[in-house]
């Protein structure tokens, strides 16, 4: 089973069950002053799982919403009325895959929704918001109807605001693409980012801060090259970084899920295999690092200032790879020391959130913006009523 089968059933699961929440924290110790008002969002009456779409560089949060679509949240959880929640849908709830907010503060979104002039793909539209929460006309309408197949899992702004957008992606006008696409500021296909045939789906994009660009996601090729674990580099063009190195300690059917950048360049990745693998720079696995395992899934990772590595999922433990040793944990959420060790000094063993951390964010402020199915942090009850 592929990591993206696994997250859509997982996506159901949670239509069905628990509500989402929204928790911000500092260190281990909650934040009384962060008082969520709704859920994000509800699906006819039932509960759908939801992450931040977008932090502002002032700590304000653009987030699923229903029945508006999507909204800004104060820092202080309460909806932002200078924002015009746009109608995305008018025959039913609109439900955002992906997003990334551009320096302007305009925000690129998929998502199953229409209208608007919104770009359709498959089973997903795209489209442009303004800093104000309007639709933006001026973002072209580039993506033809696709096979229903079609979806996008990704989308990363780049510093030029040209927007590269991942997923399962067929044809796109007017150049045909396999799963990974570049457009113009203006929305426009930008034909001169020019890739290689990926062998599978693409369901994450991390930037580098000298433009190169980290790829995940259910593939083992990219053209000419084999790619084992599922990510590779590509340079600012498109183009294999065939000095990134892609032969690591991945298992044979082990895909890479997300990236995290330590201040030394070190690049942490999650795993569908729930470990948590560092690599230096060049792509070569760092054998510094105490690689990890938990017993359950590993769902998020953020990078504090001083290299420490905040983790987010479904486990009670985690063991350095090969130990045969497990350590309690806090449940859901960890802190790693920089070379993978567990930071006991973060969080109380065997205490923590209720059940599953699905999303974490760190914000401007070095606070923590925790997301989930949870309804209590340390026996304190965040459940949004």
């Amino acid at each position: 089973m592929t990591f993206r089968n696994t997250f859509s059933k997982l996506q159901i699961v949670l239509i069905l069950s628990l509500l989402f929440v929204q928790t911000r924290l500092y260190g281990q110790i909650l934040d009384a002053t962060f008082v969520p008002t709704h859920r994000y969002i509800s699906f006819a009456g039932f509960a759908y799982p939801s992450a931040p779409l977008a932090i502002q560089t002032d700590g304000k949060i653009i987030i699923n919403n229903e029945p508006q679509g999507i909204v800004r949240l104060n820092q202080d959880a309460s909806i932002d009325p200078s924002w015009n929640s746009a109608t995305l849908n008018a025959s039913g709830v609109p439900v955002v895959s992906c997003a990334a907010l551009q320096s302007d503060n305009k925000v690129v979104i998929a998502g199953s929704f229409s209208g608007g002039g919104a770009a359709f793909v498959g089973n997903d539209w795209l489209l442009r918001l303004n800093s104000n929460g309007t639709i933006d006309p001026s973002f072209a309408n580039v993506l033809t109807d696709a096979p229903i197949e079609t979806e996008i899992y990704a989308i990363a702004i780049q510093s030029d605001n040209k927007i590269l957008v991942g997923g399962r992606l067929a044809t796109y006008t007017p150049t045909p693409k396999t799963n990974l696409v570049r457009l113009l500021s203006n929305g426009s296909v930008d034909t001169s980012f020019v890739t290689d045939e990926i062998g599978g789906v693409v369901w994450n994009i991390h930037l580098l801060s000298d433009g190169k660009i980290l790829i995940a996601g259910d593939f083992t090729w990219v053209g000419n090259y084999s790619c084992r674990g599922g990510y590779c580099r590509l340079n600012p063009d498109g183009t294999f970084d065939t000095s990134f190195e892609t032969i690591s300690i991945f298992l044979p059917l082990e895909r890479a899920k997300s990236f995290a950048i330590q201040p030394d360049g070190k690049i942490l990745i999650t795993t569908t295999m729930s470990r948590i693998i560092r690599l230096n720079s060049d792509g070569t696995t760092d054998a510094s690092y105490k690689h990890g395992i938990t017993e359950n899934t590993v769902n998020s990772l953020i990078v504090q200032a001083d290299g420490k590595i905040i983790v987010g999922g479904s486990f009670s433990f985690y063991s350095i790879y090969g130990s045969g040793i497990n350590l309690s944990t806090p449940l859901h959420m960890m802190r790693l020391q920089s070379d993978g060790t567990l930071d006991t000094t973060f969080g109380i063993s065997g205490r923590g959130f209720d059940s599953e951390v699905t999303n974490l964010n760190l914000l401007p402020d070095g606070k923590i913006l925790a997301l989930g199915y949870f309804d209590k942090y340390d026996n304190i009850t965040r459940n949004a009523n």
